[in-house]
């Protein structure tokens, strides 16, 4: 996780809404079954683009999140 931290663009909990500048808004719950995200979920950005500058209206957006209490690893790209 270290190597991935160093290589993001962003990383952090994903609590922290300052992701939002990267292109991520995602509140993860789509991906959990009980609809509760767990609060160890680590959120590391590797890319992020706006298809036009100042808006996140379309663009894309490489990341990997996650849990250690759960074993969980997701990656994900979107192109939106």
């Amino acid at each position: 996780l270290r190597r991935w931290g160093a290589r993001a663009v962003w990383s952090g909990p994903v609590s922290d809404t300052s992701r939002a500048e990267y292109g991520s808004f995602s509140d993860f719950t789509e991906f959990f079954s009980s609809d509760t995200v767990p609060e160890d979920l680590q959120i590391y950005i590797f890319f992020s683009q706006q298809f036009r500058r100042g808006t996140w209206n379309h663009g894309t957006i490489g990341y990997a999140a996650v849990s250690q209490s759960l074993n969980y690893v997701l990656f994900r790209y979107e192109e939106w």
